[in-house]
């Protein structure tokens, strides 16, 4: 099965020397979460730390930092956020994006995955907003306060306004997300609702993703832009919030159209923003300048290109309760998932084991593993994202078909 395998873009760049601290990141994982300590307090960290009988350095327990996040979670609820944050992706290119995104300085990047896992837990990311989809804001008056349905109104209000959406590809092959600025009001919504709206967005793109591609880019057409739309929160959200958790999913931010007050803060804004992710931006100011990254014939028609496409709002339907045939479907994936997991795990034990001890032969081998069940994975997460995740605008129009097939133009 592993024939068929193909290696995401960032991991097939991984060299010989960064393939150790991958397999030494596998490690770490591996040991705070296989019941080798029984819980993350300081002294049972401490005398973790100091054992020499583990084929990796354990004195990264002792950094602050890292002690204090750990000291966060459980390792029962560290397993089962990294586990929960796999769907489609090969588990490897997860890892990868930490190690990337931290310049491959390792207690850097454990900390920032720690760190991520421990926020998509607290925040319900699986459990409560994937799970509900944009229905799950269309009748804010189930809500049960007032607070509440003021968040659930302005969410709705920001998913169905046509400010974003996902249309095309540019010519690296990176999906397009298209947000127009000028129907952006910063007044219009609080910052949990922008958040909320935000990261459902993100996490649906994710599932656009296909071996070799792993990131998405952005079209900020500022054409029409005033005032009202110049909303620095929002913008400091988006800098902070998804470069901490959803790093090297990016590919390239092409702003068009700016007026002449964007390019006069654009130093401030770079200040928020890590440097590899703001070297990532280009500003293109015609028709002719974005035409050399994205194809000219699949520019929308309304920016000067050659596609007649419009986005049209598809609104929700509330879902329905499963039917026994359905319940029985939705175990069974589950079971299965469980199992692929379990698995995938144990064999990853074996591996980076055998990598650190400079086994090729055994680590090919247990390599090859990973690969069918990573393999595995992704078809088995297809089977139960009808069920564990909300549709969204992008489902609705076909853009991202129930057995995981993609079509980013859809007529």
């Amino acid at each position: 099965m592993s024939d068929n395998f193909v290696l995401d873009n960032i991991v097939a760049e991984v060299t010989p020397e960064q393939h150790k601290l991958l397999a030494e990141l596998w490690g770490r994982i591996d040991v705070l979460t296989n019941g080798t300590v029984p819980d993350y307090h300081s002294s049972s960290l401490n005398t973790l730390s100091e054992r020499t009988d583990i084929p990796i350095d354990l004195k990264f327990l002792q950094n602050k930092q890292i002690k204090q996040t750990l000291e966060k979670t459980t390792p029962a609820a560290l397993l089962f956020a990294l586990r929960a944050n796999v769907k489609h992706e090969d588990p490897d290119t997860l890892l990868v994006r930490f190690l990337r995104a931290r310049s491959w300085v390792i207690d850097n990047s454990f900390l920032m995955l720690l760190k991520s896992l421990n926020w998509r837990a607290e925040e319900k990311i699986e459990s409560g907003l994937l799970e509900g989809g944009d229905a799950a804001f269309d009748r804010p008056e189930d809500y049960a306060t007032e607070p509440e349905r003021k968040i659930a109104r302005e969410t709705r209000a920001m998913t169905s306004s046509g400010e974003s959406f996902v249309h095309g590809a540019d010519k690296k092959g990176h999906p397009l997300v298209y947000i127009r600025v000028k129907f952006h009001d910063q007044w219009a919504q609080g910052k949990e609702a922008f958040l909320r709206a935000t990261i459902m967005e993100v996490e649906s793109t994710r599932m656009l993703l296909r071996p070799p591609i792993t990131s998405v880019s952005i079209v900020f057409d500022l054409t029409g832009f005033g005032l009202r739309n110049m909303d620095m929160n929002a913008l400091k959200v988006m800098a902070s919030g998804l470069q901490d958790n959803y790093p090297e999913c990016l590919g390239s931010v092409y702003v068009y159209n700016a007026p002449w007050i964007i390019n006069r803060i654009w130093g401030a804004i770079q200040l928020w923003l890590d440097p590899v992710v703001a070297a990532k931006v280009k500003f293109v100011s015609t028709l002719d300048q974005l035409a050399e990254y994205i194809p000219r014939e699949d520019i929308p028609k309304y920016m000067g290109g050659g596609d007649p496409w419009e986005w049209k709002w598809v609104p929700p339907v509330q879902p329905s309760p499963l039917s026994a045939e359905e319940k029985s479907s939705l175990e069974a994936a589950r079971a299965e998932r469980v199992k692929q997991l379990d698995e995938y795990i144990t064999v990853t034990s074996a591996w980076w084991k055998q990598f650190i001890a400079g086994d090729e032969a055994a680590a090919a081998a247990s390599q090859k593993q990973r690969h069918d069940l990573a393999l595995q994975l992704r078809d088995n997460y297809w089977k139960l994202d009808k069920y564990v995740r909300g549709r969204v605008w992008l489902d609705r129009v076909g853009i991202l078909k129930e057995d995981g097939s993609v079509n980013l133009t859809p007529k």
